[in-house]
């Protein structure tokens, strides 16, 4: 079944991708390349947490201690397409490939000892939205997009560090490397929309700025709960899921056109 899945979401992401590249034989069009840095800020969906016995310790996660940062960088290459229709309307495509940085920690508490281990865990996403958009041209150079498509990304492993304190909070340890792999990555699917502006300041170069709501369907971070397969492991205690992928990015494009 674990085979079967990942067949189907690496089949699904080559048959975007092939789509994409018949679609670009056929456009007449302007081309459109650009660099995209901006946010994301994720919703605070928590990742899935597994504690275990260990060596006769019983651990739990500790209430409210989850907390994930509330901005993280985002850094994309853009990719696009633009054909004009009737009036001012246009009509395109519009993808991009990028990273996101993410951190969030939480606290796991030994129910023997009453020490509290809080795991700081950060990680990096390789994040795909693609899609189509009706533009409206205000004026012969600006211009406002409405979008929507497919979201898909790969979340890999991510690295924790981690403190220990006793009770009364007094630190007992810590560690730089507190996380073992059990599995290197997650991926998921689902859709995007996006709301869009841009500027264009010749005519072979253009700015804009995105907002882009990307909202995951399935991921295989939530695939079979039962199964530790698609976790990784903090210190000797829990396993943990990153949460599938829904955030707001906002994004400032430069590119070239032709």
């Amino acid at each position: 079944m674990k085979k079967l899945f990942l067949l189907t979401v690496v089949l699904t992401v080559l048959s975007i991708g092939k789509a994409s590249a018949q679609y670009l034989v056929f456009w007449d069009g302007d081309m459109r390349f650009g660099l995209s840095a901006g946010v994301s800020l994720p919703f605070s969906t928590q990742p899935t947490f597994i504690c275990e016995d260990s060596w006769g310790v019983n651990t739990s996660v500790v209430d409210d201690s989850y907390h994930h940062a509330a901005i993280s960088p985002s850094f994309k290459l853009f990719y696009g397409m633009e054909k004009e229709l009737s009036g001012d309307f246009a009509f395109g495509f519009q993808g991009w490939l990028g990273l996101v940085k993410n951190s969030w920690e939480v606290g796991i508490r030994d129910n023997s000892s009453k020490n509290v281990t809080t795991y700081s865990v950060k990680s990096s996403t390789v994040d795909v939205n693609e899609g189509i958009y009706l533009a409206y041209y205000l004026t012969d150079d600006f211009s406002l997009s409405l979008g929507g498509g497919l979201s898909e990304y790969i979340d890999f492993k991510g690295k924790a560090s981690s403190i220990t304190c006793d009770a009364t909070g007094k630190e007992l340890s810590s560690s730089e490397n507190a996380s073992s792999a059990s599995s290197p990555f997650d991926l998921g699917f689902g859709f995007m929309l996006s709301l869009g502006a841009t500027y264009n300041l010749s005519e072979s170069f253009y700015v804009g700025a995105t907002a882009i709501y990307q909202k995951s369907i399935f991921g295989s971070s939530t695939f079979n709960f039962d199964d530790t397969f698609f976790m990784d492991k903090l210190g000797n205690d829990a396993y943990y899921s990153n949460a599938p992928i829904n955030a707001v990015q906002v994004l400032a494009t430069i590119g070239f056109r032709w």
